[in-house]
């Protein structure tokens, strides 16, 4: 009975502790590859590429993963699929692999070029778009059988996304601060330069007028792309996502993840505890969503992420205790803070009863960063506490030790 109770208790302490504090946890996917794509067909059948040209599949909503070899030796950089059945992925080599029984087997079609390909983009079923390195702009009308290639208006440039709004109106964007659009299907495209200085990564519309584009800078467009102002200087990334008009999510390298709430305007930092590459964000609704990146992580949320104003990227409270992670753990964990000035510092482990287990931390420390290991071997599994003290701050979090 101890067993069952401990068990409801955990599932239930999962449900509402640790999407309360960062919002998102981290989930297994028995693979260190790096994951470079995600795309969900609904809320529970998803896909994730990566940079052994594996695809991997999750029936049960990123709960489990089953690795299906697509490209051997060639990275995946975008992972698509029109329903359960038909998919596709594009990446290394100028290779586009279909498959028609929901990941299981894949056929290569010829693309009639080598390069990378960077970006897939359907506007029905039968339509489709890729667009990679050296101009590369390629166009399907039979549903992947065949794809032509189409005259690039900067035949040097890497395009790194593609984006329709509609079946005849495109866009696309890349390196040295270029944006291109289409009105007629893809079959012409006019070259606009932003700011030569910046490089693009990924291009998002939430309709037909407004859309973003994000990579050195947060750019916006709320005229279909007949203009693009700078929304945001200090937010930069390779990946943005929306889930509706106002609400706003953005991945890059260190771990950056970034949550808006205002159309963009301003931008709260998600802290993950993570120091790597977040490659790609997706969400299949208002409240769940995905994000994966390198060393085979995907996190998932379920409650949108919370976020604390105090993180935010326009300013660094003067003290800060974040996460510990792994949350939750097995033995071992990392508890990092932030603390502005040199003074007397403690960090301390208490359980679930209130009682001082450890002291980690009791001294004098400098200003700065600092990451704690903790390691729980002679404790039972359950619920504690950590506290960061000092003479002007406290502050208390919650974490879970599973064995």
């Amino acid at each position: 009975m101890k067993k069952y109770f401990f068990v409801f208790f955990i599932i239930f302490y999962l449900s509402i502790y640790c999407y309360s504090q960062t919002g998102w946890f981290l989930l297994n996917t028995n693979t260190t590859q790096a994951l470079r794509s995600i795309y969900f067909i609904n809320p529970s059948t998803g896909f994730v590429g990566g940079s052994t040209g594996t695809v991997f599949k999750t029936t049960d909503s990123g709960n489990n993963w089953v690795p299906y070899s697509c490209i051997p030796g060639n990275t995946i950089f975008s992972v698509l699929f029109l329903n359960e059945n038909t998919g596709f992925i594009a990446g290394v080599g100028g290779k586009i692999s279909k498959s028609t029984n929901g990941g299981i087997n894949w056929i290569s079609n010829l693309t009639g070029t080598t390069e990378f390909l960077n970006s897939l983009f359907f506007t029905d079923s039968l339509t489709g778009y890729c667009v990679g390195r050296y101009g590369t702009i390629l166009k399907t009308t039979n549903c992947g059988l065949n794809w032509v290639s189409k005259t690039s208006p900067s035949p040097d440039l890497h395009f790194n996304s593609v984006f329709f709004t509609s079946i005849d109106t495109g866009y696309s964007t890349g390196e040295l601060g270029k944006v291109i659009k289409t009105v007629d299907g893809g079959n012409n495209w006019n070259l606009q330069t932003i700011n030569s200085s910046y490089n693009f990564y990924q291009i998002y519309f939430i309709n037909k007028s407004t859309g973003y584009i994000i990579g050195d800078v947060l750019i916006k467009t709320t005229n279909s792309g007949n203009n693009w102002n700078i929304l945001n200087s200090q937010v930069f990334g390779v990946s943005i996502y929306f889930t509706n008009p106002q609400t706003g999510y953005i991945t890059g390298g260190f771990g950056q993840l970034y949550k808006s709430t205002n159309s963009g305007v301003n931008w709260v930092s998600q802290n993950l505890s993570f120091t790597n590459y977040l490659y790609r964000v997706f969400f299949t609704d208002i409240n769940t969503g995905y994000v994966c990146g390198s060393s085979g992580t995907i996190f998932k949320t379920i409650t949108g992420g919370l976020v604390d104003i105090e993180k935010s990227v326009y300013l660094l409270s003067e003290y800060n205790l974040y996460q510990n992670y792994p949350n939750p753990f097995n033995s071992e964990t990392k508890i990092k803070f932030y603390i502005k000035e040199s003074e007397f510092t403690s960090l301390k482990i208490f359980g679930i009863n209130g009682k001082e287990i450890k002291t980690l931390i009791n001294k004098k420390l400098t200003s700065g960063v600092y990451n704690i290991d903790f390691n729980g071997n002679d404790l039972p599994s359950g619920i504690y506490f950590y506290r960061l003290s000092t003479k002007k701050y406290s502050e208390t979090k919650k974490m879970l030790l599973i064995k």
